[in-house]
């Protein structure tokens, strides 16, 4: 017998998973509009919030660099949160699974979140409060480029659990759990959020040149490629984040190796191999990028895609936290 249209069912919908990518595209967007914008240092083009000087189309927005990016990031915004808006309408109408609506409710909780945050770093700004420090702007800015990260993986959550692969094999055919390939995958998760932290405190604190050359920390007199750890008398806030961030790429790209390495030994290859493998590349670009940011002295593009750059590997690495526990069941 068949469905009625409006039943909620725990099966695949072509319809959702959709909807589902077209929101995936509209965050991409918003991710690389926002790291434009901090490349750029356009988190200022305008003065107030939620408006833009006053209007929802500013005259001239779209010919100007920084009022181009930030504007467009705010729009980006707005239309994440209405999309998520008809996804939970949507989902509460045609989905049996009660944690996936729940987590609908809560990836539209965070959109929301996120637009105050971004809204709350322009309206501390030292240019509204005619302050001498402006830490207090970039702390929302930092905690604003954090909830992106939480968004993305909520929707990545979501977006797995609504496509085909989640659907695809029989239950019988699941292979027994391997905690080495979720240990893992949790520890890569971990840091990798945690480089996104330190990224973003280089990025809003504008110290991504306190470490201005690679592989070496400091030069020589003679200007000669010097030692690859800091000389004491280099040593202040600044280079020791930098230097915790490099040490930090080491470390991620080290265990994403031994994600693949112990994914590749496991009974849950068959399943994992597209995402690992992909994280695995990506890592090693990461890497790319983050050195052609620092040799650039930071120009807007690299720096741009060194940020869309961990966004992704953190999403990639994810994946396989959920897709070993899908289908990392015993027999």
């Amino acid at each position: 017998m068949s469905q009625p249209f409006l039943s909620r069912t725990s099966d695949y919908k072509r319809g959702l998973a959709w909807f589902y990518g077209l929101m995936a595209l509209c965050l991409l967007l918003l991710l690389t509009w926002g790291a434009k914008t901090t490349s750029l240092d356009a988190g200022m083009a305008f003065l107030d919030w939620p408006f833009s000087n006053g209007s929802i189309n500013p005259p001239g927005w779209i010919h100007k660099a920084d009022q181009n990016s930030e504007h467009g990031h705010r729009l980006l915004g707005a239309t994440l949160g209405l999309l998520a808006i008809v996804l939970v309408v949507w989902t509460h109408r045609r989905e049996g699974r009660g944690w996936v609506r729940r987590l609908t409710r809560i990836l539209l909780l965070m959109v929301i979140l996120q637009g105050f945050m971004g809204g709350a770093r322009v309206k501390f700004d030292i240019l509204n409060l005619e302050l001498t420090s402006n830490l207090l702007a970039q702390a929302f800015a930092v905690f604003h480029a954090l909830g992106a990260q939480v968004t993305l993986c909520l929707l990545t959550t979501l977006i797995w659990a609504n496509s085909r692969y989640w659907f695809r094999p029989d239950p019988e055919a699941y292979r027994p759990s391997d905690w080495r390939v979720k240990e893992a995958a949790v520890i890569a998760v971990l840091l990798c959020f945690g480089m996104v932290f330190i990224g973003a405190v280089v990025r809003h604190g504008s110290i991504g040149l306190a470490l201005p050359t690679f592989p070496h920390a400091s030069l020589n007199p003679d200007g000669s490629p010097g030692s690859w750890i800091p000389r004491p008398e280099q040593w202040n806030w600044a280079v020791a984040v930098n230097f915790l961030h490099r040490l930090g790429a080491v470390l991620t790209a080290s265990t994403v190796c031994w994600l693949f390495w112990v994914s590749r030994r496991s009974t849950l290859w068959l399943w994992l191999k597209p995402v690992v493998s992909v994280a695995l590349a990506v890592v090693f670009l990461q890497f790319s990028l983050g050195i052609w940011t620092v040799l650039s002295g930071i120009k807007a593009v690299p720096a741009t895609l060194h940020t869309l750059g961990g966004a992704f590997l953190l999403a990639t690495c994810w994946s396989v936290v959920l897709l070993s526990q899908r289908f990392g069941k015993a027999r």
